[in-house]
């Protein structure tokens, strides 16, 4: 419906020894492709700072026109 949002969560962790930085992104795929995979488009993107060994959660909250066919 208008106006909902689905909310993906996920979680990100630096199995390194250092800390860095990582950019997060979320893509949504087309059903329609005809199986090509090739109609994509980015849903959202977050850089994440991470420390050695830290875990964090990266949420992007998607809209229903973000789903709708263009």
């Amino acid at each position: 419906m208008a106006g909902d949002t689905v909310t993906v969560t996920v979680d990100v962790q630096n199995t390194g020894r250092r800390a860095g930085d990582e950019v997060v992104q979320l893509y949504l795929k087309a059903a329609d492709a005809g199986g090509s995979g090739r109609l994509r488009s980015l849903g959202g993107f977050e850089r994440v700072a991470l420390r050695a060994g830290e875990t964090k959660k990266v949420q992007f909250a998607l809209s229903a026109g973000q789903f709708a066919a263009t």
